[in-house]
């Protein structure tokens, strides 16, 4: 992409107020929403117009975007420091296109994950599965770190409206005691089934509490022979077998399917056992039919490829570095968090594809908290600082709760914001504010600086339906999208991360033998 380009379209837009776009044009809010599968992307309250989206398209057009996403869907090799495709959205193809798609590697693997999934969930959920001591279980803890843990974690607890609760679900990733040990002294050992998630089954984290788990089980249940309660998700089976896990009880992971990615894989296990396989059937679908959106809409109409360049409007053209992410729904308190990840991860990087080092920032940095509790914390910096943080908006239209009064105040509260985010409040409106409040002149020209708001501040709006399986699919999907163009339009290796690998490798010198 031409960067010094998109800098002189930058200068074009210095002076764009999207308060009077809205003036000028009613219907803008509609003009510059896109439907994307089962979402709607209202991008009217960003610095954006129609020329803009051309301009946009004219500057990324030897990228020849369109290409790269099909060769992206036929498995292309996009991963090339690694060597690897990038094949998650074949995990979640409907039943019918795994079944018409040629023998391949990627069609056993789609067809095993299924099966395993299936089979766990039936023998848990109608209780002929037993533990060491006879007994069925009622308890999962699943224990990973990254991919391994983010993705199910935010998953199951933005789905908890439909968890089946025929099964207790847990999460440990953190090496530090206090979590593993919290779920230690709430569990039954007797009736608990451990899910050791990690690609290499090295993962020192992962490794350790899985480690404590097993002590703790031999201890509890009088017997060495714990196997019947881990299950383990991994690329390496040979190493989860020496662990003490059976064969029988592993569930392989492609080596093509990237950890952010991996909760399509074997590692959404648990969510299928929270939620159910019908449930997790849909949630597989949702992000189905954001693929073929991402797949087929042209560009111009295509929601995370404009989000993708929106997110690099900002961050090269005006350097705003950062981006918050808002969802209006608690049940997705771990998506910040989730997209922290799946963003900082995928495109926290220095160099090009070709190993060249780049002449402009990439990545950005991401952060958000459900609202309206943002709005009692950095909302302050994002609404009066110099500083431009464009803001993503989420929100489900229908809720799982019978308190209508909350659901109206709430979306009164996201309106209010991103309104006041255009808006602001100029220094005559903080006059005569002050004014009406009685105050002397001299204390309205002191104040009125403090009440001052600059406004005309971007933010984009993602409206679901209600935030059911196929929903949250779809909005997983979406992100993972942008996320992809971005690493097209900036010619970067979205799918290796050797930064977090550097970590691992210099711990070791801190840790005991």
């Amino acid at each position: 992409m031409d960067f010094q380009a998109l800098t002189k379209l930058t200068e074009q837009y210095k002076n764009f107020s999207i308060a009077e776009q809205f003036q000028a044009n009613p219907k803008r809010e509609k003009d510059f929403s896109f439907q994307a599968g089962p979402l709607n992307v209202d991008l009217s309250r960003n610095h954006i117009d129609t020329a803009w989206i051309k301009a946009m398209l004219k500057l990324c057009a030897p990228l020849d975007v369109s290409k790269q996403i099909q060769d992206f869907f036929e498995g292309a090799i996009v991963n090339p420091t690694e060597k690897r495709s990038a094949l998650h959205p074949a995990l979640r193809l409907d039943p019918s296109a795994v079944e018409a798609m040629q023998t391949s590697p990627i069609k056993q693997s789609c067809l095993q994950t299924r099966a395993h999934i299936k089979h766990w969930c039936q023998v848990l959920e109608d209780g002929s599965y037993k533990g060491a001591s006879n007994q069925s279980i009622d308890h999962i803890v699943h224990i990973g770190i990254g991919g391994s843990d983010l993705g199910p974690r935010m998953v199951t607890r933005a789905l908890e409206a439909y968890h089946t609760h025929k099964l207790q679900i847990d999460f440990v990733a953190n090496v530090d005691g206090h979590e593993m040990d919290a779920v230690l002294k709430k569990i039954n050992p007797h009736r608990t089934l451990f899910i050791v998630v990690s690609k290499t089954f090295s993962t020192e984290e992962t490794l350790l509490n899985a480690t404590i788990a097993k002590q703790f089980l031999q201890t509890a249940l009088e017997t060495e022979d714990v196997s019947r309660h881990f299950i383990a998700v991994s690329n390496n089976i040979q190493a989860a077998k020496a662990f003490g896990i059976p064969a029988a009880h592993c569930i392989a992971m492609d080596e093509n399917i990237g950890g952010r990615y991996s909760l399509w894989s074997g590692v959404g296990l648990s969510i299928a056992l929270a939620i159910g396989l019908e449930n997790y059937q849909d949630f597989l679908h949702g992000a189905h039919l954001m693929d073929k959106h991402f797949q087929t809409a042209p560009l111009q109409e295509n929601a995370p490829f404009l989000m993708a360049l929106v997110h690099i409007w900002y961050l090269n053209g005006f350097a705003a570095p950062s981006r918050a992410i808002l969802p209006y729904d608690s049940r997705l308190q771990f998506f910040p968090n989730f997209l922290q990840q799946l963003l900082m991860e995928s495109l926290g990087k220095s160099v090009s594809k070709n190993g060249q080092k780049l002449s402009h920032p990439v990545g950005g940095i991401i952060f958000g908290d459900v609202g309206s509790n943002a709005q009692h914390a950095f909302m302050q910096l994002v609404h009066q600082s110099q500083d431009w943080v464009p803001v993503d908006f989420i929100i489900a239209q229908t809720p799982h709760h019978d308190f209508a009064s909350s659901h109206a105040s709430l979306m009164a509260h996201l309106k209010g914001q991103r309104q006041a985010l255009v808006k602001g409040r100029s220094l005559d409106e903080s006059k005569r504010e002050l004014e009406e409040r009685g105050l002397d002149s001299k204390d309205q020209e002191y104040l009125a600086a403090h009440l001052y708001i600059p406004g005309n501040k971007p933010s984009t709006t993602i409206m679901l339906e209600t935030l059911d399986p196929m929903h949250l699919g779809a909005l997983i999907a979406l992100y993972e999208h942008q996320t992809f163009s971005l690493s097209v339009l900036w010619d970067i290796n979205a799918f290796d991360q050797f930064g977090v690998e550097l970590g691992k490798a210099c711990r070791k010198a801190y840790s005991k033998s």
